[in-house]
């Protein structure tokens, strides 16, 4: 009876483990997929920023 306890607290516990390994990834947080092929005046800039180099494409948000 103990075994069999102790057994589905330890299945738990893994299966607790897996669900926080699985989201704690280490991929970037933004990356760009479309892009704007016009200019965009520098007037309406407030800030920028480049995406992550782990992102497949460079560029600028």
């Amino acid at each position: 009876m103990v075994s069999r306890s102790l057994l589905l607290v330890l299945l738990g516990l893994t299966c607790l483990q897996s669900f926080t390994t699985a989201n704690n990834g280490h991929g970037p947080r933004q990356c760009c997929f479309k892009y704007q092929k016009k200019e965009i005046p520098a007037k309406y800039i407030t800030a920028y920023k480049e995406t992550e180099h782990q992102c497949t494409k460079p560029g600028v948000m």
